[in-house]
């Protein structure tokens, strides 16, 4: 997941990918990580977007791009709802 995350990734995707079905896949890691996979993957990109935007001057559109939200709304909506402002407002910190 970490080396995709910029990827769209899905559940019936990966599951295929690993010969499991979804429910099973989803199930295991469940279990393994505590949380869905869609969570951790989003987790991830967050992790990695709020690291672009502490050690680098790259865009944020292009931030949200490469961390795996190529609509900047999109990205901007989700990184707003995990940490309680935009990623401009992260930055500024």
């Amino acid at each position: 997941l970490r080396e995709e995350m910029s990827e769209h990734l899905c559940v019936p995707h990966l599951a295929k990918r690993v010969g499991l079905s979804r429910d099973y896949l989803s199930t295991l890691f469940r279990e393994r990580f505590g949380v869905t996979i869609t969570r951790y993957l989003q987790t991830l990109r967050m992790e990695h977007a709020k690291h672009l935007l502490r050690d680098t001057d790259m865009p944020i559109k292009l931030i949200g791009a490469i961390v795996g939200y190529p609509d900047p709304q999109h990205f901007n909506k989700r990184f707003r709802e995990l940490e309680s402002r935009s990623p401009s407002q992260y930055r500024c910190v």
